[in-house]
């Protein structure tokens, strides 16, 4: 079913491929309240830190509860936004991750972070052992929570969340850390703080460029600041919130100040619960000056480029300064930080008649500037029926409007005394923990359990509103609870908006004092009102369209133009793990983040987005499977294993064919050899990756996808980072699919078969050409050094089948790349291989009949008899694995360079050439 299809409820629909994420399971309550908390975490902790230092991942995803634990990881094992279910899936990823995590320890510091038996939910329904915890990991530390719950008489982690905080020998320059201020002495040269501070601000040429000076982008710009990251914000406003003090004029914040402290500077504590928004706009531009962060203000975008070669940005702008003059600047930056809003570009609908209307105004709620004083008997209407449109609404009510809202669907509403009162109650109030606490409090339960807590949240919140609920039945207004009854906080969440809090309005629909149009599409814009799809017609002065805004991406678009945003991934919502999608983490695209969310997601996604930039400027990030520590002890592994033994990087080496060369290379047979690994490429969940302890020692994973610039440069670096060198390139990454008759075949999808299978070796290889040379220039004797092998199919040229056109010419075209690039190359060995027909993944559908009707049928009916006929028509992907390792280590050389060969056994004794 369809995100789009209208049977869904409204209240269900997520943000366009969100998931709509299942309900958690939580634990049976124990009533073992006499238990020695402190006695039981550290019992737990002490057997994760020796199963650690064991790599033994067996016994550590065993302190796991079975089916319903959850680790929640937020970079401290890898440069991703995880969460695993589950023990066996966390086995599985801690076995394809080489794990950083180098040990974990109970935070007694206060009593709130120790451990202590009682609530592991958020109401208190469920009771187990809670504790912070704070880790170290080869890069960094960082804290997180554990909840232990009983299970058959013993303790089982529920939840594990870990955070990562700070890189080592990076961390922020806070408390005994700050800086001097001054350089006491005589210094004829010296300047002031302010010259200083004026000088950077002009001068700069940042490494991270910020588009947008909200809450976004002055988090992310003080994150940076700390970790000693140049970076520059440009706002095309005025002044420093002017994207809060020019939104509509009784604007107030809906959110309690306890939930919208920003980083290093907490509202004071005068501070009112609901903040004004001209206050906010004020606190912003003094947020900046404490901070000293850089901004340029009436700055806009003149164009933007990405260089492929020098990794970097060029973006021209024109700021209009102080004396109304215009400067033209031209930046580099290596990052750019879209933090424009997460909702991006308002989304003004299209309506038959719009230029029609003759009243006094017609705008989107963003535009809106408030409703005119006394203005007793004239009509407006407002078009949306979330926080925007209530108040908007309720602004022209008190102004002597005759006002109704349109409400095309449903709408969840809840009160704020029910959000101060019930939803924030214990973590976000004046009796809270601090806001770090809270926040590692809140982030650390799984989405799934999320989701859980909130639909009791939402139950306990409508019998509180009990009366506005009936009330605003009663006057035709639609409300709902949120996706699977878990209400706002998961309606945000998942859709980005169709939720009001109730400070007012809600009460003058209920008497009538705000009419409801319900239901009904608008058919069209008169001159003097609207007309809607079932005849009714109401007459306006002004018209006002509280319709939200659209994803992030078509901002993207149209900041960067079609190319970049074709490669950035879907914003907003939920993934499959209950992360979310694309925000605060890689984009898809190099070099380009999101950026955005109310105050409380800004304050602690920032920090998460902001260590990413710091490592890859570190190059901590290229060190991301391995237990190196940092650049410099990089660079003495570099010496001491340069030249020793050989490094292959395998791309496609995590699953099929690729993953048997991976594990023949590393066998106990050809262990004199002494090879190092990196294997590139997606990790099937489904796929058990095994290693010897020893093996893992010569072997870094990189998860990534071939299609991805930065993924690919990941593979690369990562290969001197961890082992000095790369001396072979084996190419195995491919998909088989689109299967489908060329009339039917989408053209996006016949060029994602050529990413994967052309372009992605091409790309690969082009990354690696210059190591390989020097690889074979220092060993020219040796075979296995300066060789490219790449896996193609006899498909490219003999052999094909209905629907196959796809992989048959990406297939032609690999074979042709292997002889072009030889003759271009005639210092490297390049190698293809044709695979023979080959047991994996890749043939399950052919074999099970999955393409007849596109197939022909004699032609699905061969796979299956081929199928039956055992390993010798169709081969264990352990001997193509083994033929290719022995290619790759140079045992024998096999052919000329150019050919594509064929191979006759996992031994091989004969290699043909076609």
């Amino acid at each position: 079913m369809g995100v789009g299809d209208t049977s869904i409820r409204s209240s269900e629909r997520p943000e366009a491929g969100s998931v709509n994420i299942q309900l958690g399971k939580f634990p049976p309550s124990s009533k073992n309240d006499s238990v020695d908390a402190h006695k039981v975490a550290n019992e737990v902790l002490s057997r994760f830190n020796d199963a650690l230092s064991k790599q033994d991942h067996s016994s550590i995803a065993e302190l796991f509860s079975k089916d319903d634990s959850y680790w929640r990881d937020h970079l401290a094992l890898t440069w991703n936004l995880r969460t695993i279910k589950g023990n066996a899936a966390i086995k599985e990823y801690l076995d394809s991750s080489q794990v950083r995590l180098e040990k974990i320890e109970v935070n007694k510091s206060t009593n709130y972070r120790a451990p202590k038996f009682g609530a592991i939910d958020i109401l208190g329904d469920v009771k187990g052992i809670n504790f912070f915890v704070t880790f170290e990991t080869s890069i960094g530390r960082g804290d997180g929570v554990m909840n232990l719950a009983e299970d058959n008489g013993q303790w089982k982690i529920f939840t594990l969340y870990t955070l990562l905080k700070e890189l080592k020998g990076h961390e922020e320059p806070l408390g005994h850390r700050r800086t001097k201020g001054v350089k006491h002495g005589g210094d004829p040269a010296r300047k002031t703080w302010k010259e200083k501070r004026d000088a950077e601000n002009e001068e700069i040429d940042p490494t991270v460029l910020i588009l947008g000076a909200g809450q976004g982008g002055l988090t992310v710009a003080a994150r940076l600041k700390m970790l000693g990251i140049p970076a520059l914000m440009v706002d095309q406003n005025e002044r420093v919130g002017d994207n809060w003090r020019k939104r509509y004029r009784q604007l107030v914040l809906h959110d309690p100040v306890w939930y919208d402290h920003l980083p290093y500077v907490p509202f004071p504590e005068h501070w009112p619960v609901f903040t004004p928004k001209d206050k906010l706009a004020e606190f912003f531009e003094a947020y900046v000056t404490l901070l000293e962060l850089n901004v340029w203000t009436s700055t806009s975008l003149k164009s933007t480029s990405w260089d492929e070669n020098t990794k970097r940005w060029t973006v021209i702008v024109e700021r209009r300064l102080p004396d109304g003059a215009c400067q033209t600047r031209t930046l580099h930056p290596k990052h750019i930080v879209q933090a424009t809003g997460h909702s991006g570009e308002k989304n003004f609908p299209k309506i038959k008649g719009i230029e029609t209307f003759k009243g006094d105004r017609l705008c989107h709620s963003s535009e809106h500037p408030g409703a005119n004083p006394e203005s007793k008997g004239r009509k407006a209407v407002v078009v949306g029926c979330c926080n925007s449109g209530h108040d908007i609404a309720q602004d022209f009510f008190e102004k002597g409007y005759d006002i109704t809202i349109v409400q095309r669907s449903t709408t969840c509403v809840v009160s704020s005394e029910a959000i101060t009162d019930i939803g924030n109650k214990g973590l976000y109030d004046q009796d809270s923990p601090p806001v770090d606490d809270a926040d590692l409090t809140f982030w650390s339960l799984p989405s799934e359990l999320l989701k859980t807590q909130q639909t009791k949240v939402t139950k306990i919140q409508a019998e509180h509103d009990k009366s506005i609920h009936d009330g605003l039945r009663k006057a035709g207004f639609q409300i709902d609870s949120g996706p699977m009854d878990s209400g706002l906080l998961i309606k945000y969440f998942q859709r980005g908006g169709g939720y009001y809090i109730d400070v007012g309005a809600s009460q003058l629909i209920i008497d009538g004092k705000i009419k409801v149009k319900q239901g009904q599409e608008i058919a069209q814009i008169l001159p003097n009102g609207i007309e809607f799809a079932d005849g009714d017609k109401i007459e306006a002065d002004e018209i006002v369209f509280a319709t939200g805004y659209q994803n992030m991406r078509t901002q993207a678009r149209k900041i960067f133009g079609d190319d970049v945003a074709d490669r950035v991934s879907d914003v907003w919502g939920f993934n499959e793990e209950g992360e979310f999608r694309t925000m605060w983490q890689k984009s898809g695209h190099p070099g380009l983040w999101f950026m955005g969310g109310n105050l409380a997601l800004s304050r602690y996604y920032s920090r998460i987005l902001a260590l990413q930039i710091k490592a890859i400027e570190e190059a901590l990030a290229l060190l991301f499977f391995s237990h190196v520590r940092g650049p410099k002890e990089a660079s003495t592994l570099f010496c001491t294993m340069s030249g020793k033994s050989q490094v292959i990087l395998v791309v496609g080496g995590t699953s099929g064919i690729g993953y048997s060369i991976t594990q023949s290379i590393l066998s106990s047979r050809h262990l004199p050899l002494n090879a190092k690994v990196i294997a590139f490429g997606l990790i099937d969940s489904t796929v058990k990756l095994e290693f010897t302890k020893q093996q893992r020692e010569r072997l870094r994973i990189v998860e990534g996808d071939v299609t991805v610039d930065e993924d690919r440069e990941l593979a690369v670096r990562t290969c001197f980072n961890v082992f000095g060198r790369l001396d072979t390139l084996v190419y195995c990454a491919g998909i088989i699919t689109p299967i489908q008759t060329f009339e039917k075949l989408n053209i996006d999808s016949i060029k994602k078969s050529f990413d994967v299978n052309v372009f992605g070796a091409m790309s690969m290889v082009q990354l690696t050409l210059p190591h390989l040379r020097a690889s074979r220039t220092s060993h020219p004797l040796n075979v296995g050094r300066g060789k490219v092998i790449i896996l193609t199919s006899t498909c490219d040229s003999t052999v094909t089948y209905h629907g196959w056109m796809p992989y048959c010419t990406t297939k032609a075209a690999l074979t042709r790349f292997v002889s072009c690039l030889a003759h271009e190359e005639p210092l490297l060995s390049v190698q293809g291989v044709y695979p023979k027909l080959t047991r994996t993944k890749m043939i399950d559908g052919l074999v099970e009949g999955k393409y007849r009707g596109v197939m022909a049928d004699h032609e699905i009916e061969r796979f299956r008899i081929w199928d039956e006929m055992g390993d010798e028509i169709v081969e264990p992907p352990e001997r193509c694995g083994e033929a290719v390792a022995k290619m790759a280590l140079g045992l024998f050389e096999g052919g000329k360079s150019g050919e594509t060969l064929y191979y006759d056994k996992h031994v091989p004794q004969k290699i043909e050439g076609t």
